[in-house]
């Protein structure tokens, strides 16, 4: 029976190929998988960006899913689109400020590690894979405590041991997040690593995930806390757009 919609199907390939692929894909790529012509594989990619069904990558122009195929696949993907988001903006990262990145998944109060590039002679980070309850621990937990309603956090901090410690932690933690958008902890947990954590926030401002990093104390200066922070966060933004097609990256 002759195809009486060429063009639908080859868009529904290009989309299940990307889907299926576990880093983004080039147009050459998509064109010689698919058997398409490149004109006509321009095309299609152009009205599937265009429906904002795929993205592409700013430094390679790779397409991977965008905010309106993810909505139409099921929550239990959301770890692998996270790492797919992820990973590309950790590896320029870590090279970029010589430090080493993580990538978590949050669920309720846990964290997950999905991903991780280490940056040689930086902290090697948590294992990939790890889950572990962090509120109100910093830098990540205190993300997620910062989140929680009154209520929650009035719980939090009575079940504390030192809930005086605990405010005064939250306070130097608040006062650096609100002016980065990334969380600090200052060797506090860790001797001698600073660690940061950023928030990725979904349409409705939950917390689905973190972008982490870690770099030695040793001769840190503000303005390199203050660079680490803010790429964080600007990264963090990035992963949302591409997940939800949030405007956050202004």
């Amino acid at each position: 029976m002759q195809n009486q919609a060429p063009a639908l199907s080859r868009g529904l390939a290009i989309l299940n190929l990307i889907c299926q692929s576990e880093h983004p894909i080039s147009h050459q790529e998509i064109s010689e998988s698919l058997s398409i012509p490149k004109a006509t594989c321009s095309r299609l990619l152009s009205v599937l960006k265009e429906g904002r069904y795929l993205v592409q990558e700013k430094e390679t122009n790779r397409y991977l899913p965008g905010p309106g195929l993810l909505a139409l696949q099921p929550s239990s993907n959301l770890e692998t689109n996270l790492s797919r988001a992820a990973v590309p903006l950790q590896k320029r990262l870590s090279t970029e400020l010589q430090i080493s990145v993580i990538l978590f998944a949050v669920e309720e109060d846990k964290l997950k590690v999905l991903s991780k590039e280490v940056f040689p002679g930086q902290p090697v980070m948590r294992e990939l894979g790890a889950v572990s309850n962090e509120i109100p621990e910093l830098p990540w937990g205190m993300l997620l405590y910062h989140g929680c309603d009154a209520p929650q956090k009035v719980r939090i901090r009575q079940s504390s041991d030192s809930p005086d410690h605990l405010d005064a932690l939250y306070n130097e933690w608040r006062s650096h997040f609100e002016t980065t958008g990334c969380g600090l902890d200052r060797a506090t947990r860790l001797p001698s690593v600073y660690r940061f954590g950023a928030p990725i926030m979904n349409l409705h401002g939950q917390i689905i995930g973190i972008l982490g990093a870690g770099t030695y104390s040793e001769n840190i200066s503000e303005a390199r806390i203050q660079k680490i922070s803010r790429a964080l966060s600007t990264a963090a933004k990035e992963i949302a757009h591409h997940l939800f097609g949030t405007d956050m990256l202004t």
